[in-house]
């Protein structure tokens, strides 16, 4: 369950039948009627079968299947899939806490060279007016 100290719902994350790595959540307001019986509920499978019929809110949450670098000057947009070879080597030159390095520095012209080599796709975009 959320911490009703943190926030004023209760929610959970709803991933059954979901096989493209998206998956629902479902929210309830801790102060109503719905909220206080939710929270007398003892298991998971309660407290999601409860929250499917009760729900005050629910939004699908999509999980991305790849990540791109867009060279607008060359109008050309570089894709490298998730759970790729390609991929498990462009994280070893992003930063510790998986972040991009910024422009201008030598780790991000290396990072974009390893997009051009390997992308696993390549999109042709419209060049860019601001050259």
């Amino acid at each position: 369950m959320a911490h009703p100290e943190k926030y004023p719902f209760y929610k959970i994350e709803d991933r059954e039948g979901c096989e493209d790595g998206s998956f629902r959540i479902y929210k309830i307001m801790i102060d109503s009627d719905d909220g206080r019986a939710y929270e007398k509920l003892s298991t998971d499978a309660e407290r999601l079968d409860y929250m499917r019929a009760h729900a005050h809110d629910s939004w699908k949450v999509a999980q991305v299947d790849s990540v791109f670098y867009e060279d607008r000057v060359e109008g050309k947009t570089y894709i490298i899939k998730k759970d790729t070879p390609e991929y498990e080597g462009l994280k070893k030159l992003h930063r510790k806490d998986d972040s991009s390095w910024l422009p201008g520095t030598k780790e991000f012209d290396d990072m974009v060279q390893y997009y051009k080599d390997y992308a696993t796709s390549v999109e042709e975009r419209p060049s860019s007016p601001c050259k």
